[in-house]
């Protein structure tokens, strides 16, 4: 029962969104996650297969596990194209950046959105946003870079050829980055060394 408890927990606090629902709904009806042992440690591996930023869990005590710099872009990337999707096809608001530039609600609220899962899972880190600038951790040696909504003119003529950005630099290098499109439901994100696409759940190099 002990076991059960720790894996129930586990899924619960660690799986990633996509996951999270269908796991509770094993979990409630006493449907155990498969356990397996890669290079000695032990993982949940979900139906999905295995990958090493997102579907994979290390089995270790909750207060250590936490999401990768991976997970992190996926998830910055994902909140900012759920703001872009909400506000698509409404009245938006024009704000005027100068040289024939411009911004919209939209492209404000997302970074918001994004913003507010770095501050919450990094907040060691610098932040320079498109939109609101430099933010977080002065003496942060890690910076992430977003650009809420790519296309912004594209996206007020409601033309859906539009992508949200965000990369998370440090030291000359590129640790982790993701670009979401919004409307086709697609997620290309790199873990410094290698990319792939994520759609309908799936990871496909």
């Amino acid at each position: 029962m002990a076991q059960v408890g720790a894996e129930q927990r586990l899924a619960a606090d660690c799986l990633q969104r996509p996951l999270r629902s269908r796991f509770r709904q094993q979990l409630k009806a006493g449907v155990r996650p498969q356990m397996r042992k890669v290079n000695g440690r032990r993982h949940i591996w979900t139906k999905r297969g295995m990958d090493g930023c997102a579907q994979r869990i290390d089995w270790a005590p909750s207060s250590e596990l936490s999401m990768n710099d991976c997970d992190i872009a996926i998830a910055v990337a994902e909140a900012g194209a759920a703001v872009v999707r909400r506000y698509f096809g409404t009245t938006l608001q024009r704000l005027e950046k100068g040289a024939g530039d411009f911004a919209t609600n939209a492209d404000i609220e997302a970074e918001h959105a994004m913003l507010a899962v770095l501050q919450r899972e990094r907040p060691a880190d610098a932040i320079l946003g498109e939109e609101s600038g430099r933010s977080g951790a002065r003496s942060g040696v890690r910076t992430w870079l977003l650009d809420p909504l790519c296309g912004t003119l594209n996206y007020a003529v409601r033309m859906r050829v539009i992508a949200v950005n965000v990369a998370l630099r440090s030291g000359g290098r590129s640790l982790a980055a993701a670009v979401a499109d919004p409307f086709n439901h697609e997620l290309f994100w790199a873990d410094g060394s290698a990319a792939f696409l994520r759609a309908d759940g799936q990871d496909t190099p």
